[in-house]
């Protein structure tokens, strides 16, 4: 078929006549036959989600710290004065500001598992150095909290996207859910976690720093599991058609799908990111034409696209649309 100047081989031989009856047939699929058929995918999508687990434990997990006894002796200017506590609580949501920001564009260039790695990397610095931080050094409690808040907001905006684009379509709305069930056992978590560390040492004059310590040592282990696990994981096959590497991309869903690599299935799914992939690229070269004529830099075109979301009314709704969704989803 032909698109614009590239001449482009939409569908193998054989695959467009099968299409429609076996896309049917694997859509009317149960949940629970989708999850038998596809495995690797279901545990790859908990494994992943483990960045909204941190994202839920950093909701909670302040809060206990801050009425410890041996918290308030070593930091007292944070805990007697709201302006500073309001600052240590609220440093996480400014690194989770440029964190999510960041997100879109080093998930498009560098990859949404990298991203993830990116991401495990500062909430490990994050844990480090507030679990670091001794009397009188609460710069390293502000230092620790908003590394953490850049990793939960890469997590936060790679995360759910990793999930999705590695499922297949009729279990797509299960995986992502993951993302935020793992946020809820983070938050729930964290809490426990704090009660119980609580009483290490006791909860008067005896209690050690290892109270107040330990949630955020907790904090750093999920990230440092996912940072290993991640170099097993595979790269969303999205991302590889959008780079080009379109035989990569196949062999990956046939992987995940269990399923040969000239399977039906697996070149129907291809041949849909494909088309994709290239209504995407064919917009970008209509809405900016010098900049694709220049084959410029991929950092650049990413936040060319951010400003596309503003180049019209109707793109500014939409997203209006979903940033106050998300606003007043944190209201409660």
């Amino acid at each position: 078929m032909s698109t614009g100047s590239t001449d482009i081989e939409i569908a193998p031989s054989g695959v467009a006549a099968v299409e429609p009856a076996r896309r049917v047939h694997e859509a009317q699929k149960t949940m629970w036959q989708s999850l038998r058929n596809n495995p690797k995918v279901l545990f790859i999508a908990f494994f992943a989600s483990l960045g909204g687990f941190e994202y839920g434990y950093q909701q909670g997990v302040l809060g206990q710290s801050l009425v410890m006894t041996r918290f308030k002796d070593n930091f007292p200017a944070v805990v007697n004065s709201s302006s500073a506590t309001g600052w240590l609580t609220s440093v996480l949501q400014l690194g989770g500001i440029v964190g999510s920001l960041s997100a879109g564009v080093l998930g498009e260039i560098i990859s949404r598992k990298y991203t993830m790695f990116i991401a495990c990397i500062w909430v490990i610095l994050g844990s480090y150095l507030y679990v670091g931080a001794h009397e009188g050094m609460s710069s390293l409690l502000y230092a620790g909290r908003f590394f953490t808040g850049l990793g939960v907001g890469l997590f936060s905006g790679v995360g759910p996207l990793y999930n999705a684009e590695l499922s297949a379509p009729e279990m797509r709305g299960l995986l992502v859910s993951f993302y935020q069930f793992a946020t809820i056992l983070g938050i729930m978590l964290s809490f426990w976690v704090g009660y119980c560390s609580n009483f290490i040492g006791g909860t008067g004059e005896g209690q050690t720093n290892l109270a107040w310590r330990l949630p955020s040592i907790i904090q750093g282990i999920p990230a440092v599991a996912l940072a290993i696990g991640i170099w097993f994981m595979p790269f969303s096959p999205r991302w590889l058609v959008k780079v080009g590497r379109d035989e990569e991309a196949k062999k990956t869903m046939a992987w995940m799908r269990k399923l040969p690599v000239d399977d039906e299935l697996v070149q129907i799914e291809y041949l849909e990111i494909k088309a994709e992939s290239l209504f995407e690229r064919r917009v970008f070269e209509r809405d900016l034409p010098k900049l694709a004529a220049k084959n410029s830099n991929a950092f650049i075109e990413q936040f060319a696209q951010y400003a596309m979301c503003l180049n019209s009314k109707d793109n500014i709704k939409r997203v209006l649309t979903g940033f106050f969704i998300m606003f007043f989803q944190q209201w409660r």
